[in-house]
C-alpha cells in the first residue's frame, strides 16, 4: 500500500468495476510480486475491492502530503498552490483555457467548473489578485520600493 501511495500521482482514481490500466501500471512498478498477483487476479472481485479501498486512502494521503504540506513549503506563486492544481503547469494560454472549458461543457451534469470549493485554501479574490500582480512583477516591485522609501521619510507613527 505504501509503495502504491508513494507512486500515485493523482488525487483520486475513479474505478468502474475493474482495475484501470493506469492503476495496473503503478502496481507493476512496485518491487516484489505485486505485478504477478495483479495479472493472476485481474478479474477477481477481491482485487477490485482492495483497489477501491486504496483509492479512498489515496485521497487523504494526497491531500495531507501535497496540498496541506508541500503547497505550504513550495510556493512559487501562492495562487497556484491550491487544491487540485498542478504547480508545474502554472498557467494556460487563452486558447488552452477555451478548449478546456469547451470540453467540460459537453459533460453536464458530470462536470463542475468551480473557482472555489469547500477545499479551497485561499479566497478567489486573493488568488486572482496575486495572479494579476504576478503578470506585472517588475512594476509591482518598483511600486513597493517607492512606497517603502516614502514611508521611511515619514518616521515612526505616533
Amino acid at each position: 500500500m505504501v509503495e502504491f501511495l508513494v507512486r500515485a500521482g493523482r488525487y483520486r482514481y475513479y474505478l468502474s468495476g475493474r482495475v484501470s490500466s493506469e492503476i495496473q501500471e503503478i502496481m507493476e512498478q512496485i518491487p516484489g510480486q505485486v505485478s504477478r498477483v495483479i495479472s493472476e487476479h485481474l478479474g477477481d472481485r477481491r482485487l477490485v475491492d482492495a483497489v477501491r479501498r486504496l483509492q479512498q486512502l489515496c485521497v487523504s494521503c494526497h491531500a495531507k502530503s501535497v496540498e496541506d504540506m508541500a503547497f505550504y513549503r513550495y510556493t512559487p506563486l501562492i495562487s497556484i498552490c491550491e487544491v487540485g492544481h498542478d504547480p508545474s503547469h502554472p498557467a494556460s494560454s487563452h486558447e488552452e483555457f477555451t478548449r478546456f472549458i469547451e470540453g467540460r461543457s459537453r459533460w453536464p451534469p458530470l462536470s463542475m467548473n468551480a473557482t472555489s470549493t469547500h477545499d479551497t485554501k485561499l479566497g478567489e479574490d486573493l488568488r486572482w489578485r496575486v495572479t494579476a500582480i504576478s503578470y506585472f512583477a517588475d512594476e509591482y516591485t518598483a511600486h513597493l520600493s517607492g512606497m517603502q522609501g516614502r514611508s521611511l521619510t515619514l518616521g515612526p507613527s505616533t
